[in-house]
């Protein structure tokens, strides 16, 4: 599938440790560059938000509670965060994640194109675009995860 017609919005997965965070800050400008009317969305952890939120490139940055203690807790942040992504209507959704529970997160959002950064074999569900990964000079392929 190829990515066509207008994109207005965009929504990326920065879930991870702070250091994750901050090596991705630069995909955010490179995309404002690339299609400078964009909306730009960060989903990140509770407690990272502070990172993201005085970027002038970000449009707006909702927080994800992982917490694992509380089962019930957890399943009901997700299904709200899963409804409130949905309502936005995301043309673009990129999980630079890729692990636990994003996969389903991003699949439900039913953003129009889905790509994921990882070749685990339940990332299909939630990936319409394929990512290939690349290869060194010495044609092994790099993995990311």
């Amino acid at each position: 599938m190829v990515i066509t017609g207008n994109i207005n919005s965009i929504c990326l997965i920065f879930l991870g440790l702070k250091g994750d965070l901050l090596l991705r800050t630069p995909i955010i400008e490179a995309i404002k560059i690339k299609f400078p009317d964009v909306k730009i969305t960060v989903v990140v952890d509770e407690g990272n938000q502070d990172i993201m939120e005085n970027n002038p490139d970000i449009h707006s940055v909702l927080t994800l509670d992982r917490n694992k203690k509380n089962r019930f807790r957890r399943i009901n942040n997700m299904l709200t965060h899963v409804l409130e992504l949905r309502r936005k209507k995301f043309d673009v959704m990129i999980n630079f994640y890729g692990g636990g529970s994003t996969i389903l997160v991003v699949f439900l959002a039913q953003a129009r194109y889905r790509i994921a950064f990882t070749h685990q074999k339940r990332a299909k569900y939630a990936n319409n675009i394929l990512i290939v990964p690349p290869k060194n000079s010495d044609g092994h392929t790099y993995h990311i995860y």
